[in-house]
């Protein structure tokens, strides 16, 4: 009788998630994303009159699990003492995608709640993960305390998530059940989900349904350059008082967006907050995206030197208390460009705790690259981005697109996620899980932009 329930049970979640996948075909919305400029659009995103409207928000929670790592806990971090997540259940029995944010960013930010909601309004359960790049992440869950060497990451967010489904699976109320696992990730998190998706393969606890990666980087050093070159070519790093006058000011406009809205978060969103704040003209989009992004990177080369006393920063000797001021050492962390920052720490500290290895291996290890047979041959594994990502060049590109087939949906504008709250992007994210059995070449094309607040 149990299990004849149990089947009964399943077979309806199943024919309501068949149900639900009909009612999202049958309306496909029309792709009118109005920001031709991939700049504009990267840093401005989806206006709130071209976004989704989801019937069914997801009621995210936060949580909490113990700290993973084995690195002892600096003085000045005692706060990072449990590792932060979000989670959106679903009643009854459903699928559960895990979501990797981008580069710094956290669980909690814009993107990924507008993914949360996507995928929960198409019957998911969902799970946020923060980047492996981002402080509390590194200070509570990675084993070597310096993120970035994709494989190392996608084994200590696989223990997170491992961690994550057997404290839920521990919960007997009938409500969260899980009948099939699926993984995505944006930006860096997409790079994350493909070297989580070939892991799993390997250790088969999870056994994917579906590894979708959003706006990924095909080489994580050329597109972190390219960011980061934003900032380098806009400013005379040679000059220490314009480098100087520069960080101050970044720091000093920054502050002032705090303190004028306390609810502002160092996360995805930080573009569009200083954007909105401090009111850029054109010319100055690059910068901004620079900075925003130098901002990020700082965070986390402070975290990660604290965490190793690799003696980058700060001497290695010195144990920074709880209540040590620290706008020095960020500072100077905002003036490390990422080569630097590669070439001067990455590289140094990986070849002193792995062994040699050469600066083009290191180069060429993070990237898409060594999972080429995999992303080629495992039908499970999605690509969707946009053809004028600013991470990408045109030979990336092609190769995203010789390498997925017809499992890359390539939308001709919206830069680096600028468009993923656009009708148009959450009905392909939800389609790609809903149609588990099904995949089709899908080339946008693009229509004259006007005003909309529908539901899609």
């Amino acid at each position: 009788m149990k299990n004849t329930f149990y089947q009964w049970r399943q077979t309806l979640s199943i024919l309501a998630l068949l149900l639900l996948a009909s009612s999202v075909n049958a309306v496909t919305p029309r792709y009118d994303y109005p920001f031709d400029d991939p700049h504009t659009a990267t840093v401005v995103g989806t206006p709130k009159d071209w976004q989704t409207t989801f019937a069914h928000p997801a009621p995210l929670t936060a949580e909490q699990l113990p700290r993973l790592s084995q690195l002892p806990l600096p003085e000045v971090f005692w706060y990072q003492d449990t590792l932060h997540y979000s989670t959106a259940w679903q009643e009854g029995e459903a699928p559960l995608i895990f979501v990797i944010a981008g580069t710094g960013s956290g669980h909690d930010g814009g993107t990924m709640r507008t993914l949360a909601n996507t995928w929960f309004d198409a019957g998911y359960h969902v799970v946020l993960l923060s980047s492996p790049t981002y402080a509390n992440f590194i200070a509570t869950a990675s084993s070597s305390g310096v993120p970035g060497r994709l494989h190392q990451d996608a084994i200590d967010l696989y223990q997170v998530m491992e961690q994550i489904t057997e404290r839920h699976d521990q919960r007997k109320n009938g409500k969260r059940q899980i009948s099939n696992f699926s993984v995505s990730g944006y930006s860096l998190g997409g790079a994350h989900a493909a070297y989580i998706g070939q892991l799993d393969n390997q250790r088969q606890r999870f056994n994917f349904a579906r590894v979708l990666l959003i706006n990924p980087p095909v080489s994580l050093y050329n597109s972190v350059v390219r960011l980061d070159n934003l900032l380098q070519n806009n400013l005379d790093f040679k000059d220490p008082t314009e480098v100087d006058r520069f960080v101050t000011n970044a720091f000093d406009r920054v502050a002032k967006a705090y303190v004028e809205d306390d609810s502002l978060a160092m996360d995805d969103d930080i573009l569009y907050t200083l954007y909105r704040k401090l009111g850029p003209d054109q010319a100055s989009l690059d910068t901004l995206i620079g900075t925003a992004f130098r901002l990020s990177s700082s965070n986390m080369l402070f975290t990660a030197d604290v965490m190793t006393s690799h003696g980058f920063l700060k001497p290695a000797q010195l144990e920074l208390q709880a209540h040590d001021p620290l706008t020095d050492y960020l500072k100077a962390a905002m003036r490390i460009s990422f080569i630097e920052y590669f070439d001067q720490f990455f590289l140094p500290f990986f070849r002193q705790r792995t062994g040699p290895i050469s600066r083009e291996a290191m180069i060429d290890e993070l990237s898409l690259y060594p999972l080429t047979h995999y992303l080629r041959t495992d039908k499970r594994v999605e690509v969707v981005t946009n053809a004028d990502d600013l991470i990408l060049d045109q030979t990336e590109l092609d190769w995203l697109k010789a390498t997925f087939g017809d499992r890359a949906t390539i939308f001709p504008n919206g830069g680096h996620c600028g468009n993923m709250a656009h009708p148009a992007f959450t009905h392909t994210l939800q389609q790609s899980l809903l149609q588990l059995t099904q995949t089709q070449t899908q080339q946008v094309q693009p229509q004259q932009p006007s005003a909309r607040s529908d539901t899609p």
